[in-house]
C-alpha cells in the first residue's frame, strides 16, 4: 500500500463515524486515486473491503454499487473491471452472474485452479496429451504409454476418455 493510502486510513480511523449516515460514513473510508477508489477500512482476509451496514458486515464494493448505481438483483455479483479487490469506484464495478465472474477471473489469469500446462503440477504438455490420445486411438496400451510419458496408466486412460485434460 502507498503512503497516501496509509495516511487516508489513519485520517479515517481518527474520524468518529458511528452516528454518520451510511453515505457519509462510507466516503470517509475511501482513498481516491486516478482510477480506483481504494477502501481503507476493514479488509476481509480475501482482500475485499468490508463495511458494517445495519449491524452486518457487507462487502464494500457491493455497498458502493448500491449507494452510487442501483440495487443489486438477487443472484447477481459485483465484478471489478480494474481487478483491484479494494476498489469501490462505481465506474470500475459491474454486475454479473457467478458464471460471468468465473469467466472474467479465468480470462484475466486469476483462476484459482490453473488448467493444463499452467498448472504447476502438470507433468504433461498439451502436445504430449494430443500425442497420447492419438497413440491410444491407434491401439497403444495405457501401461506402455504411461511408461513412455512418465505417468500412471490410469491417467492415460482418463486422458484418452477425455476426463483428464478435457479442455483440449
Amino acid at each position: 500500500m502507498s503512503p497516501e493510502w496509509y495516511a487516508a486510513r489513519k485520517k479515517a480511523q481518527a474520524t468518529n463515524t458511528r452516528k454518520m449516515p451510511l453515505f457519509d460514513r462510507f466516503n470517509v473510508w475511501i482513498h481516491k486515486t486516478e482510477s480506483c477508489w481504494n477502501w481503507t477500512g476493514t479488509i476481509h482476509r480475501h482482500g475485499y473491503g468490508m463495511v458494517c451496514v445495519g449491524g452486518r458486515a457487507k462487502i464494500a464494493s457491493r455497498v458502493s454499487y448500491e449507494l452510487f448505481v442501483s440495487a443489486i438483483p438477487d443472484g447477481m455479483q459485483v465484478l471489478h473491471k480494474c481487478d483491484n479487490r479494494m476498489c469501490v469506484n462505481p465506474d470500475n464495478l459491474f454486475l454479473g452472474t457467478n458464471s460471468d465472474n468465473v469467466q472474467d477471473r479465468v480470462a484475466k489469469g486469476r483462476s484459482a485452479v490453473s488448467i493444463g500446462e499452467r498448472n504447476a503440477n502438470a507433468k504433461l504438455s498439451e502436445e504430449q496429451v494430443r500425442e497420447i490420445r492419438r497413440l491410444r486411438t491407434a491401439g497403444e496400451r495405457p501401461k506402455d504409454l504411461g511408461l513412455k510419458f512418465g505417468v500412471a496408466a490410469a491417467h492415460i486412460t482418463q486422458i484418452a476418455k477425455g476426463r483428464a485434460w478435457s479442455h483440449l
